[in-house]
């Protein structure tokens, strides 16, 4: 019976919600998860976890007995947490990466809060010695940049502090030492040493006792795999080999007389990837992979008999017991499979009863996915492989995705939650995976096999599982797609098998085998190539045959070639010449490189671009319909146009995509269709520019409009600025407000506060609010964010400030207010301030001929007014002035001005262009400068400087011909 409440319990939870999958929002898949590194604490009482949101990084405690989290630390934006390690029941070690910097601290349990403390000391958490109350093992840096570390047992308390003076040095040499591990168990330090010039590790030990270091082995560094896992005894460790055996297994190794002993344990037909052993000695579990999920193998009854009613109840799912507390029979426990993107468990072994805790990704909670089906397929030449096939579901295009994985040697397929999987799956694609020979997890024999057979027995073995899925499953288009060694594979799949695939997709590939081995004088020499060797074969003129550069011609199938342009893995060549090839001989050809991308993406906003661009070429190539706006969900609808969208973004905005904003506006426009919120807006700003398409403020209004109907914040906030400014709508400050305050409703971001703020500072008496506009603006709040929100909290409260002292209507008091909020934010001395030795007009500006020297403006058209000019020459037009206060100017005195710079239309309306915050030392010659860019129709420019008592301290206006660049001089 408990059994059964047990299951139930679990089914209840973790079933998918029997809905018919359609699309998924790439947004969604493609991102971090909300939880990580979840751990519990050495009392049971709390769970943490690593939380991250859109605004803030957290550690999350969560309180058992309640259920629920009950604090967070805000680790900051701009910070990762980079691992921790609970040190007992009230404190714990956190590593935390400021901009690629390593910061450790000690957290302390006060109450249902952690407070940190920053270690000073540099080094890392060696062991939390639960046998020494209050005391760790801690490898110290021995200086700044140093690798070499001295290992400690210091205080927790003292290691806050940073105060070794009375911590126990553990002797030993630490130069080449890349790690330590401390055995508990036998009280041992563990090291792993690498000799650069031999080539070789060692590991040895030392008694913590007597600190006398011995050697258990060395090896060359690509020998046999030897990873020690137990010692034994005194002198017998329990080690995981491929020594003399096919599969990694798990057997003895005697120190003294370098000699393997009994085998401990071995599967049949998996590598075995990781053993335990308790406190006795006797083998706890192993762990292998089976259909590329994780499967652990319990020694202990009581413990198997739970694996087993977990993976009855998790069928083909992956099941962790992440954690464990013997003495409160508490397990916490982490699932993950084909259709479960992740969710965390506790099990209580005395009421027999589990509950969920969170899940990984909250946005794919109540989302379903696509199974996916484990195939076992007998190859031509009768070895058996492992296959996975992904079913598309309500939107069914007919179209197989034949996707080789990456390697080819030394990796796996499996069946854990696969985002590219989903993503695809969900847009009506079905997808096939094969671990063909070559791939990892099935002992060395069969990865061996897959040495040398580039574009032979593997896709031989590919093809094998596509025979035999589609003698079940019938399929109107199959076309071959795939990253690094997949790009190679869905090449050469579609050129040995033209009748079958009717496009490939080849990311990040290789195409031209030779070149591996003499892409550079680097990679050219003996050891590169041998390397090279031991995944492509031994070189040979015969390599050419099976590299797609070269068999180009029978390439029928239509082809996407994605590439990094500072790829090192597979060079950019590879799918530059591929490129040039197809595109001269007149082969239809697409292609996307990457700019400051190497051998794949270093964020997700990469894979969503590359997801959407593959998807859309495959649609497009296959003369696929997309499904109508109408027939879906609102959030399938949203995954579409966020493809659209990702595209444009790319054309538009992403320095790793070249510029084309004609594409950018086509996509945009895709996007829009599907109610994306921001694609309306861009079209909008398109519109309201004039640039890439007419100039139309109705049209343009019209777009935010439906942005705002949308949800969209800065639509909002464009709206209520043009209400609040009277551009284009008549000035009406109660739709201002309604659109400012809901722009910051949606996203309280530093341009959306500071814009209501100076709505408060500037509108009519009736809405005014003086204190609340001071409020929004405060700096303080940003600060705490991320760097990159307080630098545009800057930049914000700089131009909001302008708009202040020069429009505002404020009253002596309100004045004094915003004057002391300024005074304060920028440490003035001083606020009554002239302008002396004003030169105004037309500047260029000149290069010092001497080395290290400063440049200077040069005034060459005092009125302002000019013809033509040399394009050569960047025009400058403004003023150049000395602030003056009164009494003495001094260096430690300073003073502000605020400018702006608009332009006056045909029907008398102002567009602002500029507004600057100008503050430092009265000394020296100040400017407020407008570097002028080619026009298309003449206009005046005026720039207006107040003081911060709002006195306008100059006004001067500048007539502006059309065409005005030239390549004759002034």
């Amino acid at each position: 019976m408990r059994l059964f409440n047990l299951i139930c319990l679990f089914l209840g939870l973790v079933i998918p919600q029997l809905l018919t999958a359609q699309p998924l929002s790439a947004d969604k898949l493609f991102t971090n998860a909300d939880n990580a590194m979840v751990k519990l604490s050495p009392s049971g009482d709390y769970i943490t976890s690593y939380f991250r949101d859109e605004k803030n990084h957290y550690l999350d405690l969560f309180k058992v007995s309640k259920h629920k989290s009950v604090s967070r630390v805000n680790l900051g934006n701009d910070n990762a947490l980079d691992g921790y390690n609970w040190l007992n029941e009230r404190q714990l070690y956190l590593n935390i990466i400021n901009e690629e910097r390593k910061i450790s601290f000690v957290g302390e349990l006060v109450g249902e809060k952690i407070q940190l403390s920053r270690i000073k000391t540099q080094g890392y958490l060696v062991h939390r010695l639960p046998k020494q109350a209050n005391k760790v093992m801690f490898a110290k840096r021995r200086r700044a940049r140093s690798t070499a570390y001295d290992l400690y047992i210091i205080g927790i308390a003292q290691l806050a502090k940073g105060d070794f003076e009375q911590a126990y040095q553990v002797d030993h040499d630490g130069a080449n030492i890349s790690d330590y591990i401390y055995d508990e168990h036998l009280e041992r330090i563990i090291t792993r040493e690498y000799d650069e010039e031999e080539k070789t590790f060692s590991i040895k030990y030392a008694a913590l006792a007597d600190g006398e270091w011995h050697r258990v082995i060395t090896l060359k560094d690509d020998e046999y795999s030897f990873r020690t896992v137990h010692f034994l005894d005194e002198h017998t460790v329990a080690v995981l080999t491929d020594k003399d055996s096919d599969k990694m297994l798990l057997r003895e190794f005697d120190i003294n007389s370098q000699m393997f002993g009994k085998i401990i344990y071995q599967h049949p037909k998996y590598d075995i990837t990781a053993a335990s052993f308790d406190v006795n000695g006797h083998l706890a579990y192993v762990t292998y992979k089976k259909y590329g999920l994780t499967q652990t193998l319990y020694f202990e009854k009581d413990k198997a008999h739970f694996i087993k009613r977990l993976a009855k109840t998790f069928s083909n799912q992956e099941v962790y017991v992440i954690d464990h507390l013997a003495k409160k029979k508490i397990s916490l426990l982490y699932v993950n499979g084909s259709t479960e993107p992740g969710q965390y468990f506790i099990y209580n072994q005395q009421s027999d009863q589990a509950k969920r805790l969170f899940v990984s990704f909250s946005d794919l909670q109540d989302l379903s996915f696509s199974p996916s089906e484990q195939i076992a397929v007998k190859t031509a030449d009768g070895i058996e492989i492992e296959a996975f096939l992904t079913l598309a579901q309500e939107i069914d295009h007919s179209t197989l995705l034949v996707m080789p994985h990456g390697g080819p040697i030394g990796v796996q397929e499996s069946d854990r939650f696969n985002k590219e999987v989903q993503y695809y799956a969900s847009r009506g694609f079905s997808v096939l995976r094969v671990n063909f020979r070559g791939s990892s997890g099935f002992g060395k024999a069969f990865a061996e096999r897959g040495v040398g057979e580039f574009g032979q027995l593997i896709e031989q073995d590919i093809m094998s599982a596509v025979n035999q899925v589609t003698k079940t499953h019938k399929f109107k288009h199959m076309c071959a797609i795939g990253a690094s060694y997949g790009g190679y594979s869905a090449a050469m799949l579609a050129i040995k098998h033209p009748q079958l695939y009717d496009c490939v997709v080849g990311a990040f590939g290789i195409y031209d085998l030779p070149l591996l081995f003499n892409a550079s004088n680097l990679r050219s020499g003996e050891e590169y190539r041998e390397r090279i060797a031991k995944t492509v074969g031994d070189f040979h003129e015969g390599l050419i045959d099976v590299s797609p550069l070269y068999l180009f011609k029978k390439l029928k199938a239509p082809i996407l070639l994605i590439a990094g342009r500072e790829d090192n893995i597979a060079d950019f060549e590879h799918s530059n010449r591929f490129k040039y090839i197809l595109s001269r001989s007149k082969h239809p050809v697409e292609f996307m490189f990457y700019q400051d991308t190497a051998h794949g993406h270093s964020d997700w906003q990469g894979d969503r671009h590359e997801a959407a661009i593959t998807s859309e070429f495959l649609m497009r190539t296959l003369q696929l319909a997309l499904p109508a706006p109408e027939t879906l969900s609102a959030g399938s609808k949203q995954a579409i146009a966020n493809d659209f969208a990702n595209i444009a973004d790319g054309y538009t905005g992403d320095d790793n995509v070249d510029n084309d904003q004609e594409k950018a506006v086509l996509y945009y426009q895709k996007a829009a269709a599907y109610d994306h919120a921001r694609a309306n807006f861009n079209l909008g700003s398109y519109y309201h520019s004039g640039e890439q398409l007419p100039l139309d403020l109705d049209k343009a209004a019209t777009y935010y409009q439906k942005s705002a109907a949308l949800g969209f914040a800065s639509a909002h906030g464009r709206l209520g600025r043009m209400y609040m400014e009277g551009e284009h709508f008549a000035q009406n400050w109660q739709q201002a407000l309604i659109h400012l305050g809901k722009a910051q409703e949606l996203n309280d971001s530093p341009s959306n506060n500071i814009r209501l703020a100076r709505f408060y500072c500037t509108a009519p008496q009736a809405y005014k609010n003086v204190p609340r506009c001071l409020e929004l603006m405060a700096l303080r709040q940003y600060e705490k964010r991320s760097k990159a929100s307080f630098n545009a909290a800057v930049r914000e409260m700089s131009k909001a400030l302008v708009w202040i002292f020069a429009e505002a209507d404020l009253t002596e008091e309100e004045l004094k207010l915003v004057k002391q909020f300024t005074i304060a934010h920028y440490e003035l001395t001083a606020t009554d301030v002239s302008l002396e030795n004003i030169v105004q007009g037309a500047f260029q500006y000149h290069e010092s001929k001497s080395f290290g020297g400063n440049g200077e403006f040069r005034l060459v058209k005092p009125d302002g007014r000019m013809n033509k000019y040399n394009r050569d020459k960047t025009l400058h037009l403004g003023v150049l002035f000395d602030p003056d206060i009164p009494g003495i100017d001094g260096a430690n005195e300073r003073t502000a001005v605020a400018a702006r710079w608009f332009t006056t239309t045909a029907d008398g309306r102002r567009e602002y262009l500029q507004h600057k915050l100008l503050y430092g030392a009265p000394i020296g010659e100040w400017d407020l400068l407008y570097e002028i860019y080619d026009m298309d129709e003449s206009m005046t420019m005026t720039l207006e400087i107040y003081d911060l008592n709002q006195n306008r301290l100059y006004s001067k206006e500048y007539q502006i011909p059309p065409q005005i660049l030239s390549d004759t001089a002034i």
